[in-house]
């Protein structure tokens, strides 16, 4: 995070009593600032949906619950592992480094577009209520005019409603980095055929195969995908 003074504005958002929900609600009531790197010059802001604290990830549930209201704030923080799943497992990674060039993994902005999770009856990962989705939008204005991101890409369906109606930043939409929503099509596609119209897609693989080495063809769809909706229309310059 690149100073003490920024930290502290976001958590003082974080800290509003509008943005700390009833337990009841939500499994932790606290929001989280996104993960920033040192130096966040490029000003891109990568949004998954929301984070994974159904049953079977009780442990850290129980370590989240162990900490201050601040160290919940700042979970994102560490580099070697956000707790954005699609990020972590190379997903979003790898479709960034094939947009923008692999020097910019390290250079982007991580968070959920939802910073709150629900749980179902059976305690699995519920999706964001339509009520959780408008407490989102409500703490991402105040987020977003300390932030002032450059561009936010928003992966899925509920992280671009969240997100869609502030005009007056660069919201670009990608498709839902989950293996649930990619596995219809996942099989039904010629990788190399795929490979060879996305050559940018196939040079982030050849310098990071490390993130393929699970769920393959999913990542390889969904780099595949977020090129076509957005990747050759973007005026960047790739490194």
């Amino acid at each position: 995070m690149e100073s003490s003074e920024l930290r502290q504005k976001l958590i003082a958002a974080c800290s509003s009593p509008e943005f700390v929900l009833p337990p009841g609600e939500v499994v932790i009531q606290e929001p989280y600032i996104p993960h920033l790197p040192k130096v966040w010059k490029n000003g891109t802001l990568v949004l998954a949906e929301s984070q994974n604290l159904g049953v079977g990830n009780e442990d850290y549930v129980q370590e989240l619950r162990a900490m201050t209201p601040v160290q919940r704030f700042l979970r994102l923080q560490d580099a070697h592992r956000v707790r954005v799943q699609p990020w972590d497992d190379g997903t979003l990674k790898l479709a960034v480094a094939a947009v923008w060039g692999s020097p910019e993994v390290d250079r982007v902005a991580v968070s959920n577009a939802v910073p709150w999770s629900q749980r179902g009856p059976d305690g699995s990962l519920k999706s964001p209520s339509w009520r959780l989705q408008e407490k989102a939008r409500g703490f991402w204005r105040g987020l977003l005019d300390i932030l002032r991101p450059a561009r936010i890409v928003t992966t899925g369906a509920i992280s671009y409603g969240v997100m869609s109606g502030f005009n007056e930043f660069d919201v670009l939409r990608w498709p839902s980095a989950s293996s649930r929503a990619l596995a219809p099509l996942a099989g039904a596609y010629d990788e190399g055929k795929l490979l060879s119209r996305f050559p940018e897609v196939a040079e982030a693989i050849g310098r990071h195969p490390e993130w393929v080495s699970k769920s393959r063809k999913h990542k390889v769809l969904f780099c595949s995908l977020a090129m076509t909706q957005v990747g050759r229309s973007l005026d960047v310059h790739r490194t």
